[in-house]
C-alpha cells in the first residue's frame, strides 16, 4: 500500500499500531492486564482520523506453522475496529521488531516523520523491541501505557509475575532511554490544549517537568551543595567521571569551586537540569577555551544525573541544551569521551554523535577496575 494522503503533514505524529489481531484474544496467552487497552486504541483511533493524521498498522504474519498469527488463520485478522482503513499505511513483518524485514524505517524517512506514538501488543515482546529500535534510530517516540497490554510470565527465577508487573517492568525499561511514556488522557489532552492556543504549535506534550539552564560564576558557588550531591551520587553509583571511590565531600565542592571559577573565566559554559522546586538532578559542561588554532571547538564534560532522576530523558535534554549554548558560543564542532559501552553510548548515539574510536584501559572506574573510553564528535 502506498502512503496515504494523511502524510503530507510530516509534523504530525504517526499513530504506529501494533499486532492487534485476533491472535492475541486466544486463551493460550494465559491472563492479560489492562482489559480497556483496545478502547484506549480506538479513542486514539478517532483523534487521529479526525484530523486526518497519519496512522500506519503493524501486522504480525507469523511463519510458525501452528502461530494463531499465521496468514489464513482466523487470528490474522485485525481486531474488529482496529485495522486499517484504505488510505492508511501497512507494513507487514515477521519478527517481533517492525523495523526488522520491513521498509518501515525507509518510509517514515522518505515521508519526514521523526515523531511516533505507539500503542499495541505485547508490551514486553513486539512493542518493547519496535520502541527500543525507534529510539536508536532517532525516533522521538512516545508509548502510551494504557494502550497496551501483555500477560502473566515467571521470572529467570522461577518466580511467577502478574501481567502488571511484567508491563510495569517493561514501560520501566523504555522510559526515558527509548521513548517518553504517557497516558492516552494525557496525550490527547496535551494535543487538544496545544491545538487550543494559536501560537502554541501542534506537538506532544512536554516530555519532563525538568528545566535545563545557565548557571553564572555566583549562582555556580552558591549551588556546590547540590552539585556536589550530584557528582558523589554519580561516582558511588559507578560512573567513571575522573574521581575514585569515595569520594569525600570536600573533595567533591572544591572541584565545583574549581568550575565556577572558570565559568568566571569565561572558558566553560556550566548547565543544571531542576525540577519545579529548584532540584538539582543533572548537570552537564560545555568547555569553550580551546588552543588558539581551534576556535571553533568545545568540549563537553561531566554530563552527570543523578540515580534518582534517570530514565527520565534529563540527559537528553541536557544534550540538546549544552548543543545550543554551543553555538551561541561559535562553536561548530563538539567532542567528549564516554566509558566504553555505557549506557551513555545509547545516548549520544541517538543525538547524532559519531564514533571516533576507542582506546582500551584509557582510565579507572571509581572501584579501581580499568576501562576503555570511546570519543565522539558532532559537526553542528
Amino acid at each position: 500500500m502506498n502512503p496515504s494522503t494523511q502524510d503530507s503533514q510530516p509534523d504530525a505524529s504517526v499513530l504506529l499500531l501494533i499486532d492487534l489481531q485476533q491472535a492475541i484474544d486466544h486463551p493460550s496467552w494465559g491472563v492479560r492486564n489492562n482489559p480497556g487497552a483496545e478502547a484506549e486504541v480506538a479513542a486514539l483511533l478517532a483523534y487521529w482520523r479526525a484530523r486526518n493524521w497519519p496512522v500506519w498498522h503493524v501486522r504480525h504474519d507469523s511463519t510458525r506453522p501452528h502461530s494463531h498469527y499465521r496468514p489464513e488463520q482466523a487470528g490474522h485478522d485485525f481486531k474488529p475496529g482496529l485495522g486499517p482503513l484504505s488510505t492508511e499505511v501497512l507494513i507487514p513483518k515477521q519478527t517481533n521488531n517492525a523495523f526488522i524485514g520491513t521498509d518501515l524505517d525507509a518510509r517514515l524517512k522518505a515521508t519526514g516523520h521523526r515523531k511516533l506514538v505507539v500503542a499495541g501488543v505485547i508490551t514486553n515482546n513486539s512493542v518493547e523491541a519496535t520502541v527500543r529500535m525507534a529510539g536508536n534510530l532517532g525516533y522521538d517516540t512516545y508509548l502510551v501505557a494504557d494502550a497496551c497490554f501483555t500477560f502473566g510470565r515467571t521470572d529467570w527465577n522461577g518466580q511467577a509475575r502478574s501481567a502488571d508487573e511484567v508491563h510495569a517492568m517493561s514501560l520501566a525499561n523504555l522510559n526515558g532511554e527509548y521513548c517518553t511514556v504517557v497516558t492516552s488522557k494525557s496525550l490527547l489532552a496535551g494535543l487538544t490544549q496545544a491545538m487550543a492556543i494559536p501560537s502554541t504549535p501542534v506537538d506532544m506534550p512536554a516530555r519532563h517537568e525538568v528545566t535545563p539552564r545557565r548557571l553564572n560564576a555566583t549562582e555556580a558557588e552558591a549551588h556546590l551543595d547540590d552539585l556536589a550531591d550530584v557528582l558523589i551520587d554519580c561516582v558511588e553509583g559507578g560512573a567513571s567521571v575522573s574521581f575514585m571511590l569515595p569520594l569525600a565531600r570536600d573533595k567533591a565542592e572544591a572541584f565545583w569551586r574549581g568550575v565556577a571559577e572558570s565559568v568566571s573565566r569565561n572558558e566553560r559554559v556550566l548547565l543544571i537540569a531542576e525540577d519545579a522546586d529548584g532540584e538539582i538532578l543533572g548537570t552537564v559542561q560545555l568547555v569553550t577555551a580551546q588552543p588558539d588554532n581551534q576556535p571553533h571547538r568545545a568540549d563537553i564534560a561531566k554530563m552527570l544525573v543523578h540515580r534518582k532522576a534517570r530514565r527520565r530523558g534529563i540527559a537528553q535534554q541536557l544534550m540538546k541544551a549544552v548543543e545550543q549554548e554551543a553555538l551561541k558560543a561559535g562553536k561548530t564542532v563538539l567532542v567528549l569521551d564516554t566509558v566504553t559501552g555505557g549506557d551513555a553510548e545509547r545516548l549520544y548515539q541517538r543525538e547524532g554523535w559519531l564514533r571516533a574510536g576507542e582506546v582500551p584501559k584509557y582510565a579507572l572506574m571509581p572501584n579501581g577496575e580499568l576501562c576503555g573510553t570511546t570519543f565522539y564528535y558532532k559537526h553542528l
